[in-house]
């Protein structure tokens, strides 16, 4: 895998189901999410980082994301997995880093928030898996809570459930890398995936989508 910058969209795509199939970090079986909610696919991004080539590939291109929608001030990651990648692709920029904690710590400065902030600063928060947007919408209150404005939030990978549309209703703007219909389509194309795999994804998506304006219906 070379690592160039610029790539069109399907190569973006291309690339992350590569990374996805040989890092095997697209799973099948029965997952227990951070919402939660179970799934019948689990995409495990926390092994990239002790796979220096495909972790350097995909943060050179979530790098790239970044230089297409404009450049904040800070960039911040979503603890815990967010953070690593958020890292990366702040250090490659030269664009300050600061650490959100899931909770204040209970010693030393007693910090949620970890690096010298500017009141009034743009962040960009970045995710590595994006579900429901809880996870993302507790960093950006924690954010916002210290004055600072959040320009965007980015991930990896969009799951396709609730995430863009709770970033939409509070007007944070959302840009996934890949999305993951787009990803596994290819995958199986590629021959990563079987038919009955691709099928598990797919009508999992389907349910949500009932449950999910079930639940907005209720509200």
């Amino acid at each position: 895998m070379r690592v160039d910058l610029w790539r069109p969209e399907k190569e973006i795509v291309n690339l992350v189901a590569e990374i996805l199939y040989k890092s095997r970090s697209l799973l099948f079986g029965d997952f227990k999410l951070s919402s939660g909610g179970r799934s019948p696919y689990y995409i495990d991004l926390g092994v990239l980082p002790s796979k220096p080539r495909y972790f350097k590939v995909l943060t050179s291109l979530m790098t790239y994301k970044l230089e297409e929608v404009g450049e904040p001030q800070y960039i911040a990651g979503v603890p815990v997995r967010g953070l690593c990648i958020a890292l990366a692709i702040a250090y490659e920029k030269g664009i300050p880093f600061i650490i959100v904690r899931e909770r204040n710590k209970d010693h030393g400065t007693g910090k949620i928030i970890e690096g010298d902030i500017e009141e009034g600063a743009s962040v960009a928060v970045i995710d590595d898996v994006a579900t429901t947007g809880a996870s993302i919408s507790r960093t950006i209150d924690i954010l916002e809570a210290h004055g600072l404005k959040v320009k965007y939030a980015s991930a990896v990978i969009d799951r396709e459930e609730l995430a863009s549309k709770v970033l939409e209703e509070r007007g944070v703007p959302f840009y996934p890398l890949v999305k993951i219909t787009e990803v596994v389509e290819t995958m199986l194309m590629k021959g990563y995936i079987s038919k009955g795999e691709r099928g598990k994804i797919l009508n999992y998506l389907n349910l949500r989508k009932v449950e999910i304006k079930r639940e907005v219906k209720t509200k």
